[in-house]
């Protein structure tokens, strides 16, 4: 066994040592024999530090090898503490899987009790029979795994399996028994399109005749959009109208929310014949909001004016109203859309619509270079509501045009009025504090400044804003003195006991880890944290998932947690801090960024923005990989340096994908010299926009050349990533 281990990689060949004694051989010779009269529960396959390389075999694609590395292993006496036997003996059926071995598989998985963990070895069995033609075989553990108590999360792998894998006539007729019998327990197999085409073809096949409410199973439980697409694609409005209001109404909200608002727009007329006023007027809001985002904007101004809205779609005025005026302005109709915004307020000046048509058209004329209107709008939705939402947000715009004109005076008035609304972001908080401390500094306000300073450093010194200040070359002594003595805020570790139900979840997604199986583990996992707080489950998971590189997955825990500690929290070595802003593929990162004449930690940065470390990233404009690389990006940087890159899919890889955006970066770096606003902006919205918005505003200062960058995507995003940098180079200098 322990030669087994000299075969290992990483682990040292001692015998080639010069130090290697006589002795000591005679010393490792007793340590042997000891070994061989411990219990056998000691050995190698039960110790977890002794685990890590036989994943990495399996994660490289040398299973001939972990198969010889795993035959040493002995089976326990006792199944008492067996769950490192069960990962082996799992993890070897896969290997033999992958290598056609079936009857290895097959046996392998015999070797370990399936009670372990009964819904993960079965569904092991089920594949193994499956590419093995056993069919029937793999049709009984099928119905094993469904009558299992555990959650089981194995059913969307099942799925896939059952659809690759049953597709003559004869083997449709030997999967149809199994869907029929599950059709009312377990929904989940016919809300798959695909699945649901197999149980139509069973059945006729069978000549077996179906329930009208199976039939249309697949419109009821939409998956995604392609699935929804192919489920509707045949269906009519007069094969929905059994649906119960509340289905009905269900499946309409997640039709929209897929975006088949075309599909929407063909079928709610006559999906609302024979329902009630109330189901009648949640119709006509989804068929609003389906035409509008079609920009069907003149068929709602017409059915406006013909009071089809209120006739056939038991709409209210004040409803009314709003889709028309919100029509007329996309249609830059402004007299119109100004008069329909007149009757809504006359009709009720309170109407929750009337702070976002407010905003609407203040930002119609904006774009329009009407700043003076634009100010009109901002300013009643600040006088009007001041406790919406976007009464801050106005705040902000009009402070910032009249900063913009030159009237510092009113630019100060709005930032305090802004201040005393309710505000429901730090960052905009903090943004408020920062522009008024400056304007009063600019005006000759020193101490108002100071004060303004202060409270932006005491209570959101980690913003984007916080960190500027912090930075500035020119920050006045007082508030040097506040950042010394702020009193530290630290994020306290949970003392908690965990409960048996938290126990349990991180005991299965450790052994789903440990047997490769990271997309069922972390599926597993989101779905056992659910939506509440619970400060020491979520503190563990954060710690499990890093320790296991799932650092992507890390951040959407830190996401849904922990984001309102991480504005007040004192920067320093605390493992919050390392969760939140870790170091994955460092060592290569900094090589490469070195090469690249770059700050290494701004190209961390970088990556944690525009993928938060997931390797496999693909952005709606195809961006690709760690460092969000478009695929002409790459080839040209690829060709420039001589880089082999054969295939586009290539780009998804880690190590490549790092040396390419650190080149690119570096090659931005120069061009803009060295300016980190300047060449993460020409990271988002390129180069050529971001000269163009310098060649436009020459003599802005960095902090309102920031402000006025036109795409307000790329504006965040210089944002965000000037946060991460200054963030990780406190954290990990400190």
């Amino acid at each position: 066994m322990f030669q087994s281990f000299k075969q290992l990689k990483g682990f040292p060949n001692f015998e080639s040592s010069k130090y290697f004694s006589k002795s000591f051989k005679f010393a490792g010779m007793l340590c042997f024999v000891f070994a061989l009269l411990l219990p056998l529960n000691s050995v190698s396959a039960h110790k977890r530090s002794s685990w890590k390389p036989f994943i990495h075999f399996y994660e490289s694609g040398d299973c001939k090898v972990l198969i010889r590395q795993l035959k040493p292993l002995v089976k326990p006496k006792s199944w008492t503490n067996n769950g490192l036997w069960s990962r082996s003996r799992i993890l070897n059926a896969k290997c033999h899987l992958q290598l056609g071995n079936f009857e290895a598989a097959l046996k392998s998985l015999k070797q370990t009790p399936q009670s372990v963990v009964s819904d993960a070895w079965t569904f092991q069995k089920i594949r193994v029979l499956l590419k093995a033609n056993r069919h029937r075989e793999a049709i009984v553990s099928i119905r094993k795994l469904l009558k299992l108590s555990e959650r089981n999360f194995y059913l969307d792998s099942l799925r896939e399996n059952i659809k690759s894998e049953f597709r003559t006539d004869k083997e449709v007729g030997q999967i149809f028994h199994l869907l029929h019998d599950t059709r009312k327990n377990h929904k989940w197999f016919l809300t798959d399109y695909e699945i649901h085409a197999l149980y139509l073809r069973g059945a006729k096949l069978k000549g077996v005749k179906l329930e009208h409410k199976y039939k249309v199973l697949g419109w009821q439980f939409p998956l995604d959009q392609k699935t929804s697409v192919l489920s509707h694609r045949n269906l009519t409005a007069n094969e929905l109208k059994n649906m119960s209001p509340a289905e009905l109404s269900s499946r309409v909200r997640s039709l929209s929310k897929l975006g088949l608002n075309k599909y929407l727009i063909k079928h709610l007329p006559q999906l609302r014949q024979g329902r009630s006023r109330k189901v009648v007027k949640k119709l006509g809001e989804a068929y609003m909001k389906a035409l509008f985002k079609e920009k069907y904007y003149a068929r709602i101004i017409k059915l406006q004016q013909q009071g089809t809205l209120e006739k056939k779609w038991a709409l209210g005025k004040e409803s009314q109203l709003y889709w028309t005026a919100r029509s007329y302005i996309k249609r830059k109709n402004i007299p119109a859309g100004r008069s329909t915004i007149y009757k809504l307020e006359k009709l009720n000046n309170k109407a929750k619509q009337l702070p976002v048509l407010f905003d609407t058209f203040a930002a119609r004329y904006r774009l329009d270079s009407e700043i003076r209107k634009a100010q009109f709008w901002w300013d009643r939705l600040l006088r009007h509501f001041p406790k919406h939402s976007l009464a801050a947000k106005s705040a902000w715009e009009l402070a910032w045009s009249y900063q913009q004109q030159k009237n510092s005076k009113k630019a100060l008035a709005y930032l305090k009025k802004g201040l005393k609304t309710r505000i429901y972001n730090s960052e905009m908080k903090a943004k408020l504090l920062f522009w008024q401390g400056k304007l009063l500094q600019k005006s000759g306000h020193p101490e108002l400044a100071a004060k303004s300073f202060k409270q932006l450093i005491l209570r959101q010194p980690n913003t984007y804003y916080g960190m500027r200040l912090i930075s500035a070359e020119d920050i006045p002594e007082s508030i040097l003195s506040v950042i010394k003595t702020r009193k530290a805020k630290y994020y306290a570790k949970p003392t908690e006991k965990l409960s048996p139900k938290t126990k349990e979840l991180l005991e299965r997604t450790e052994f789903l880890f440990d047997i490769v199986e990271p997309e069922q583990a972390l599926k597993e996992l989101f779905a056992g944290l659910g939506r509440y707080k619970d400060s020491t489950r979520n503190w563990h998971v954060s710690h499990l998932l890093h320790r296991r590189g799932e650092y992507h997955s890390v951040l959407r825990v830190i996401a849904n947690y922990y984001l309102p500690h991480l504005v007040t929290l004192e920067i320093g070595e605390h493992p919050l801090w390392e969760l939140a802003y870790p170091r994955p593929y460092w060592s290569q990162l900094k090589s490469f960024a070195n090469q690249a004449g770059i700050d290494p930690y701004f190209a961390l940065a970088i990556m944690r923005e525009e993928s938060h470390f997931d390797p496999q990233a693909l952005s709606s404009s195809k961006a690709m990989g760690l460092m969000q690389l478009m695929p002409a990006t790459a080839k040209f940087v690829a060709r420039k340096k001589k880089i082999k890159l054969k295939e586009k899919s290539e780009i998804f890889n880690p190590e490549l994908n790092t040396r390419l955006g650190t080149l690119y970066l570096g090659s931005l770096a120069d061009r803009f010299k060295s300016e980190l606003i300047y060449t993460a902006g020409s990271y988002n919205a390129g180069p050529h926009n971001m000269l163009k918005w310098i060649k436009r505003w020459p003599r802005k200062s960095i902090d309102a050349f920031v402000e006025q960058i036109p795409f307000s995507e790329t504006r965040k995003y210089v944002k965000r990533v000037y946060r991460s940098y200054k963030l990780y180079k406190h954290i990990y200098s400190s």
